[in-house]
């Protein structure tokens, strides 16, 4: 049987510092892996630092990196929407965190996994028994902290729902993804839920993660908030997700 397409997306809002990096640092591996058939997409969130610019170059640079730019600003879960939209109901789509925080060499395994053990989704943990993380004290207990609450409210069973590494069988969960409605961090949670909720197979993998210094910028605070909203609303029926643009 014809091994599948990966598509791997990688989000990005002003990451000049990063994004070549990410694009060349995936190549490498996929070239060095048994994955032949692969696309590269940006999804490109109306930066202002010049990484649409770069998204274009690279676009040019490899015949099979895409630059999915956007002229206004999506947010993460709405820019990852925007790059699904143009895949095919097949193949196998992975996104993973322009910083490669999760190293690019869980693509070919994640893929294995999908195809050889029947996984719908396969997601990488922080919180799995195994995984190495390089992260401070307090970043942790607000991870463990908040994937407790997750499955207080919807029983998913995941102990990670935020690590920014997931792949995906399109044929199985590319409806799911597109029905997701938060356009922010709380992306990550919403399509998880909605694929239990479904009874699709999710599997984790133990992982090594390392925070990076793109990563210690974020604004935790914020964002914590944010998902906290999200999750009651999401658990209680409220009609409005987030817009605001992480």
């Amino acid at each position: 049987m014809r091994p599948p397409k990966v598509y791997v997306i990688i989000p990005a809002y002003n990451e000049q510092d990063f994004l070549e990096n990410a694009v060349d640092s995936v190549i490498r591996v996929l070239a060095r892996s048994e994955i032949s058939d692969y696309t590269i997409l940006i999804a490109e969130d109306g930066s202002t630092d010049g990484s649409d610019v770069i998204c274009m170059k690279l676009s040019r640079k490899y015949s099979r990196v895409l630059c999915i730019h956007s002229k206004r600003r999506l947010g993460k879960g709405g820019a990852i929407k925007r790059s699904i939209r143009n895949l095919p109901n097949t193949g196998i789509m992975i996104h993973l965190d322009v910083d490669l925080s999760v190293p690019p060499e869980y693509i070919p395994l994640a893929v294995k996994h999908i195809t050889e053990t029947g996984c719908d989704s396969v997601i990488c943990s922080r919180l799995r028994p195994g995984s190495t993380v390089n992260r401070s004290l307090y970043r942790q207990i607000l991870s463990i902290g908040y994937n407790l609450l997750v499955n207080v409210l919807f029983r998913t069973g995941i102990t990670d729902h935020q690590c920014g590494f997931k792949a995906f069988n399109l044929e199985t969960t590319r409806d799911s993804l597109l029905e997701a409605q938060d356009s922010g961090w709380f992306w990550d949670t919403e399509i998880l839920v909605r694929l239990k909720r479904k009874g699709l197979k999710v599997c984790e993998l133990p992982v090594v993660w390392n925070e990076s210094e793109r990563d210690s910028r974020l604004n935790l605070k914020r964002d914590i908030i944010e998902m906290f909203i999200s999750l009651l609303r999401f658990r209680f029926g409220a009609p409005r997700f987030s817009k605001r643009k992480s």
